[in-house]
């Protein structure tokens, strides 16, 4: 049974209150997953990304609409998630208010909010990914856990989960996507726009820690003590 995480900010911190019984859209079984390389084959990145570009006024009169709109991009759901990927990328900024410890307000990540401010964190591009996936009839959710973009000092204490993130399934498998980091956060040296889309889940998991090592998409998982030695050496 995977458990859906229950979070609010607090001072600038994400506070997570985990509900056990709430069961996440796989249905309560491990996520099985798929293989990214030939995922991501069946994306037209030039063509889809072009569309999205191209987004006419029209279509962004609602979210309804906007998913519409994309859902009509792609060819099939894999396509469908990076229209909807590159449109949350393209078009949402972060906010750098509430990232310098300003105020918060839970209110303004939720997807009609980010649609209509075009700012968030990460909690606000992961909903708002989410809730255009599922409105263009793409399976996606939101994953929490730990996120270090940054470099890791060893000496200042973690003591609760701080990021969002998100997986989409496709043909019922699973695929990681970060839509809240910028592509200069690529870990890989990799020149890929779109790193952090259906990331492989071993570079995904050199800055991300899910609370259910589920969603890691590894077998065997990176446990927790191997993870934080890892990042403390780099």
């Amino acid at each position: 049974m995977y458990i859906r995480p229950q979070w609010k900010w607090l001072g600038g911190l994400v506070v997570v209150a985990l509900l056990a019984g709430c069961e996440l859209g796989s249905g309560g079984d491990k996520p099985d997953a798929g293989n990214p390389a030939a995922a991501r084959s069946q994306v037209n990145f030039g063509a889809v990304g072009a569309s999205i570009a191209n987004t006419p006024a029209s279509a962004e009169a609602s979210l309804d609409m906007l998913a519409e709109y994309i859902r009509a991009q792609g060819h099939n759901d894999a396509e469908r998630a990076y229209g909807v990927y590159r449109w949350v990328r393209d078009n949402i900024r972060s906010d750098d208010s509430i990232l310098a410890g300003g105020a918060f307000d839970p209110a303004s990540q939720t997807p009609g909010a980010v649609f209509s401010t075009r700012k968030a964190v990460c909690s606000g591009f992961a909903q708002l990914f989410v809730n255009l996936c599922q409105l263009a009839g793409v399976t996606a959710e939101t994953v929490m856990g730990y996120g270090v973009m940054s470099a890791y000092d060893p000496s200042i204490p973690v003591t609760s989960y701080n990021h969002l993130w998100c997986a989409v399934a496709v043909d019922g498998r699973w695929y990681l996507v970060e839509p809240s980091w910028p592509t200069s956060a690529r870990l890989d040296g990799s020149s890929d726009p779109n790193f952090f889309f259906f990331t492989d889940p071993r570079a995904f998991a050199h800055r991300h820690l899910p609370y259910d090592e589920g969603w890691q998409l590894l077998d065997p998982p990176v446990s927790g003590d191997a993870f934080w030695g890892i990042l403390a050496n780099e």
